[in-house]
């Protein structure tokens, strides 16, 4: 779901022997978020204890309005479509959805 979010085209799954390498990919890619936007990705998009959390509910955790939370996601999404973090996480994508 994230990488349809990010790419916002139709993406394949990853294949098994991927999945490691491509998760740490994405960890580093998110990691060049602030805060608060990594906070979102991460519960908005099951990527901390694999539950996909409402606007309302990360606002409640965090504290802030559901509207917050999502002007956040948006920043969050933003910036992880920009030409560095695209560029990375497209690379590693279409070279392993390439292979056998």
């Amino acid at each position: 779901m994230l990488l349809g979010m990010i790419f916002g085209e139709a993406t394949l799954p990853i294949p098994d022997r991927y999945e490691d390498e491509f998760d740490q990919e994405l960890e580093e890619a998110v990691e060049r978020l602030t805060f608060g936007e990594r906070e979102v990705i991460n519960l908005r998009y099951a990527l901390g204890d694999g539950r996909q959390y409402s606007l309302e509910d990360i606002g409640r955790i965090l504290r802030i309005k559901p509207e917050d939370v999502n002007r956040l996601e948006g920043r969050a999404l933003e910036h992880l479509r920009r030409h560095e973090q695209k560029q990375m996480l497209r690379k590693f994508f279409f070279s392993v959805s390439a292979q056998p």
